[in-house]
């Protein structure tokens, strides 16, 4: 892979939607149900790479719902086709879908975040690049500590 700021952020947008073409939502479970019940159910179906039942953050009780991501992406279709009973009580598994970014108060100012620049990048080098993108208001580099790599963000406005 290139060192170039716009294939690091190409390289994470992709991971970022091949990991949801394998998240299922799963909707409707019971607030007895575990993370490794829920797992244990879906991979039946196929390899799972994870599984969560989301809490509420403060009472840490069950929400109701979960998600699965299955190692095979062709494993979302053939579940979220099917009924599902898991602890007596139906589910509704649907393909995982990103949320929206909020939009911004002007929506001519976009700011993306670059993970992984390479060493010995600099400010100039990610403004330069992302000039052919817009007009580049700021480039912020930070270093990260746990990865010891340097980190960002580029805000501009759209052309």
């Amino acid at each position: 892979m290139s060192n170039e700021p716009g294939c690091v952020f190409f390289a994470l947008f992709a991971h970022t939607i091949s990991l949801f073409c394998r998240k299922i939502f799963v909707g409707g479970i019971s607030w007895d149900t575990k993370k490794e019940g829920l797992k244990a159910y879906f991979e039946k179906f196929g390899a799972v790479k994870d599984a969560i039942v989301m809490t509420d953050p403060i009472t840490e009780k069950p929400r109701g719902f979960g998600f699965v991501t299955f190692e095979d992406p062709s494993m979302v279709d053939s579940v979220c086709e099917q009924e599902h009973i898991l602890d007596s009580k139906k589910i509704d598994p649907k393909a995982a879908t990103a949320r929206p970014a909020p939009m911004a108060t002007n929506s001519r100012v976009k700011k993306v975040f670059i993970g992984g620049i390479a060493q010995g990048t600099q400010s100039e080098d990610l403004k330069q690049y992302f000039s052919q993108y817009g007009n580049v208001t700021e480039v912020d580099m930070k270093h990260d500590k746990g990865t010891n790599r340097m980190r960002g963000t580029v805000t501009g406005m759209r052309s």
